[in-house]
């Protein structure tokens, strides 16, 4: 059963860098949200995360906090969950599949490199799964996302199953082609 609170907006706290949209919000569709907050629609609530204590971070619901902010509510009814930043982020970067916005294929890609950093452990499998997207667009995003950040893949992931399986790690390398030896040498 969904645990719901009334919370004041101000005690929110909105980390943009697990938004999950690509391309930040939309504006028409946060003044949208804010006509029909201002004329008394029942809108979902927005997911927030109890990180302890009295902090909540959102992670589901931007346009929907950012349109409340704008029709001048203090005060919002929110599904309030317990867990971890990690818990939260997860979270906020698979929202979207099923409701609201429609994603682009922006919001998709950032929602795969997102749970690549969160989850490097898991399968393309797993990836896919949790994103809402095809396996092959997880494999394709993973090789981008260990090259651009330059660290290693790991040397193991987590199936579906849960149990851990080997990798062939590609070597790490230079745009020029160099290898990076330093980084090949990790486990």
């Amino acid at each position: 059963m969904p645990d719901f609170q009334i919370l004041r907006l101000d005690d929110i706290e909105v980390d943009n860098s697990i938004q999950p949209r690509a391309k930040g919000l939309d504006g028409g569709h946060v003044d949208d949200l804010a006509a029909a907050y201002t004329a008394g629609a029942d809108i979902p609530p927005p997911v927030v995360w109890n990180l302890g204590g009295e902090r909540f971070r959102l992670s589901q619901g931007y346009h929907r906090l950012k349109g409340a902010k704008k029709a001048k509510l203090t005060e919002l009814k929110c599904e309030v969950r317990r867990g971890t930043e990690t818990d939260c982020a997860i979270d906020s970067a698979t929202s979207n599949q099923g409701h609201g916005l429609k994603r682009s294929n922006d919001d998709k890609r950032r929602c795969v490199e997102l749970l690549l950093k969160l989850l490097p452990e898991h399968t393309d499998t797993v990836i896919a799964e949790k994103a809402g997207v095809a396996q092959s667009f997880v494999a394709e995003r993973r090789g981008g996302v260990f090259k651009s950040d330059l660290n290693t893949p790991p040397s193991t992931r987590t199936g579906q199953d849960g149990r851990r399986y080997k990798t062939n790690k590609p070597k790490i390398r230079l745009e020029t082609g160099e290898e990076f030896p330093h980084l090949n040498e990790r486990g």
